[in-house]
């Protein structure tokens, strides 16, 4: 028998024109990755809903000589690949688990042979300040990114990829560096924190793993050079700074293999020695015990302390609401982030996006906030809004 929707646990919205659910061999593979059980769950049917019609269209386009913005997108994306789609949400202890998985099948072609990466240990974390309200990790994607792009550009077209290797050749000429050997290929992971709550002023922190320091520097001359925004060298200490005008004053230094920039110029240097008194995210137990929920491994990683995001966010939410003239209740927008504002402090919700054997599955995690309990306000909050735009 069809089945179209049906309730597993929760809510199980599916969406397939196959013979039904336990016929699917997708619905099968994504129980691997995805909770059927969990609070809500959704299954879809990529093939059967969306790529055969975009795959005939396209065909019909290039019998007719004619190759527009979807015969490129089926071009890169092969979407015979991603078949099926699935995710849910699961209320955990002291918290909430969340899974959005893409089936893969066959060899990665196009955009999914550009972003096969190997899962990493996400590392250098322990050097961001504790005080971070936003983290990121990502690896090292700059390496073979030069032969990654003219390979998805050849799978278009030899003609762009050629366009590409020369346009490319040129831009090295006027620059004075390859910026595929010398500056791509010489960077490894990398971490971004940022810190913009509180009494502190607003912050950021960069670091990033270099395995020829004298290279990226020369690089970055050039680099300077090109775009007439000169380098300026200080002195902090025994360490060099080298002082950018990006907009903004922000600050970079190169020692043991490792690069770290900064608005906060006095922060370089203890995020490079961390000494005493220096409390970085591994002295942070909100961090571990969110990081506990994570496999090891990912492709990338990022960590959020929600609490203080809606506080940052929010006057400026009813700002602008008032601003202009329409917008969200204050009373309506203030119920449904209750949940978060009630939160405690620190990094609180976590995202991972991993590579596994079949499947591109991006993980989702929450510690101390249970974003289920949003539901009943953000329903209210989105009545209010179309009630709103209806008069």
């Amino acid at each position: 028998m069809r089945t179209d929707a049906r309730i597993l646990g929760g809510i199980l919205l599916a969406a397939t024109t196959a013979a039904g659910l336990a016929a699917s061999a997708s619905f099968q593979a994504l129980s691997r990755h995805v909770d059927w059980n969990g609070e809500i769950a959704a299954f879809v049917d990529l093939g059967a809903l969306f790529w055969d019609s975009l795959v005939s269209r396209c065909e019909a386009q290039r019998a007719a000589k004619r190759w527009g913005f979807e015969g490129s997108m089926v071009a890169w994306l092969h979407p015979e690949q991603f078949p099926a789609a699935g995710l849910s949400w699961s209320r955990a202890e002291d918290g909430g688990s969340g899974r959005l998985a893409i089936l893969t099948q066959g060899p990665r072609r196009g955009l999914g042979d550009f972003l096969n990466f190997p899962n990493e240990e996400p590392r250098q974390l322990d050097r961001l300040p504790d005080g971070c309200q936003v983290v990121q990790w990502m690896p090292a994607t700059g390496k073979g990114l030069v032969g990654r792009m003219e390979k998805l550009f050849g799978e278009l077209d030899p003609d762009i990829a050629r366009e590409f290797r020369e346009e490319l050749a040129e831009f090295c000429r006027e620059l004075g560096v390859d910026i595929g050997k010398d500056f791509l290929e010489n960077l490894g992971s990398s971490v971004v924190g940022a810190s913009f709550g509180g009494e502190a002023a607003p912050a950021a922190w960069y670091l990033q793993s270099v395995a020829d320091e004298a290279r990226f520097q020369a690089c970055a001359e050039a680099m300077a050079r090109f775009n007439e925004t000169p380098i300026v060298k200080v002195r902090e200490g025994d360490l060099d700074l080298y002082k950018l005008d990006i907009g903004v004053e922000a600050y970079y230094a190169l020692r043991d293999g490792r690069l770290v920039a900064s608005t906060d110029r006095s922060s370089i240097p203890r995020l490079l020695a961390r000494g005493e008194g220096f409390h970085s995210l591994a002295d942070s137990e909100a961090f571990a015990k969110l990081r506990r929920r994570f496999p090891e491994t990912c492709l990338l990683f990022w960590a959020i302390d929600l609490r203080s995001t809606a506080e940052f966010l929010l006057p400026l939410a009813l700002g602008f609401a008032a601003y202009g003239g329409g917008g969200p209740a204050p009373g309506d927008l203030a119920e449904a982030l209750q949940p978060i504002l009630r939160a405690p402090s620190g990094l609180s919700l976590g995202l991972a996006l991993r590579n596994e054997p079949d499947a591109l599955v991006l993980r989702v995690e929450t510690v101390g906030v249970d974003l289920w309990k949003m539901a009943p306000g953000v329903l209210r909050l989105i009545a209010g809004a179309g009630e709103a735009s209806g008069r």
